[in-house]
């Protein structure tokens, strides 16, 4: 647990790096939202919990995190070769 949790944090701290790097001219992000350390943890949060690894990358895939909640995985989701999301379950499911 406490080699995950480190690997979140230094993935955390390295999103607000990579925040900070972003151009100012045009500016993507207001300097008020590059700063502000909780809504960038808090957007980390968002975008990691809510993604699916796909060839080892991470993308998000709206919904998709919602199949998986218990402690045993029932749904497999992927993306086929178009980026449709299909899922499927991983056992017999009573309609």
């Amino acid at each position: 647990v406490g080699y995950l949790s480190m690997k979140e944090r230094t993935n955390s701290v390295n999103f607000q790096k990579a925040v900070q790097a972003l151009p100012f001219n045009p500016p993507v992000l207001s300097e008020e939202t590059r700063s502000n350390t909780e809504l960038l943890k808090w957007a980390y949060s968002i975008a990691n919990t809510r993604s699916i690894d796909v060839n080892g990358e991470k993308v998000i895939a709206p919904l998709a995190d919602m199949f998986n909640h218990g402690t045993e995985t029932e749904v497999e989701v992927q993306l086929d070769d178009d980026f449709n999301c299909v899922a499927y379950t991983t056992r017999d499911v009573r309609a």
